[in-house]
């Protein structure tokens, strides 16, 4: 499963969906862990180790993330990842600081030690990168916490835009038709971590000169929260009985609130780097 989640070839994948699915969701129904730094160990084979650091200092020095595309273990005890690495051999210690999507799978694990899990596409900000002899190399990594909530100019979405902000979120990107007239610009205007587009979900060229924009100013999101839609606008209302059913009214909501949904992530999707 992870050698395929790590493929360059997509299709490796699939054949694997239902299971990552159902991994990724029950992973999610765990607490979060919050017992401080995790560690993890990787022994380096694939290439030589300073050219494997060189690379991690290529991404911090363009502000990309490091991405680890598999489901990973990793442990709150220091000595229990060195006890998997050994001594000997070119060998990578990473610590993650500041929180993470990790959560705790002692209880379903068959491993006796401090097993955390990490879902798969989990992305870092690398910190740093020091030797601590020939063949170990020490990193540093925060996770990423970038979101985007797609109509997020009121309502619920604005609810959700609270809730990123006070859960950490890095960086949020809220989009609405008008946004500089919406109650979340009202209020989140001066927090430099919000930044506001105008997305109209029903217009192609909007959806495109949006998704652009965030490309541009986030790389890659590691969340998008879609709370477009519409219940009541002009004369559009929940119709109470058949005789009030209007055919263009039932278009207008079709295209807000189940195509456009679709069509504007459809737009910012593009193929994974390479790892």
């Amino acid at each position: 499963l992870n050698a395929a989640l790590r493929s360059e070839d997509r299709h490796k994948v699939k054949p694997y969906w239902g299971y990552i699915k159902l991994l990724q969701v029950a992973l999610f129904k765990l607490p979060k862990d919050m017992t401080g730094t995790l560690f993890r160990g990787v022994k380096v084979t694939w290439m030589p180790l300073h050219q494997f650091k060189m690379d991690l200092m290529k991404l911090e020095a363009n502000g990309e993330p490091e991405v680890w595309w598999g489901f990973s273990s990793t442990s709150t005890a220091l000595p229990t990842v060195n006890a998997f690495l050994g001594q000997e051999g070119p060998r990578v210690i990473f610590t993650i600081d500041g929180g993470s999507s990790a959560r705790d799978v002692r209880r379903y694990s068959g491993l006796a030690e401090d097993e955390r899990l990490l879902p798969c596409g989990t992305a870092f900000q690398v910190k740093s990168a020091e030797f601590m002899g020939d063949d170990l190399l020490m990193v540093s990594l925060k996770q990423t916490d970038d979101i985007l909530i797609q109509g997020g100019g009121r309502g619920i979405g604005l609810a959700l835009a609270r809730w990123a902000l006070a859960a950490g979120a890095e960086r949020l990107v809220v989009t609405a038709r008008d946004p500089g007239t919406s109650a979340a610009h009202a209020e989140l205007v001066g927090d430099a971590r919000v930044t506001f587009l105008p997305l109209d979900i029903t217009d192609d060229a909007s959806i495109r000169n949006a998704a652009g924009e965030i490309k541009a100013l986030v790389p890659r999101l590691d969340r998008v929260i879609c709370t477009s839609g519409i219940l009541r606008e002009g004369d559009i209302s929940p119709e109470k009985r058949i005789a009030d059913i209007d055919a263009e009214a039932l278009v207008t909501l079709y295209r807000v609130n189940a195509l456009g949904p679709r069509a504007a992530p459809r737009a910012r999707v593009t193929r994974r780097p390479s790892s």
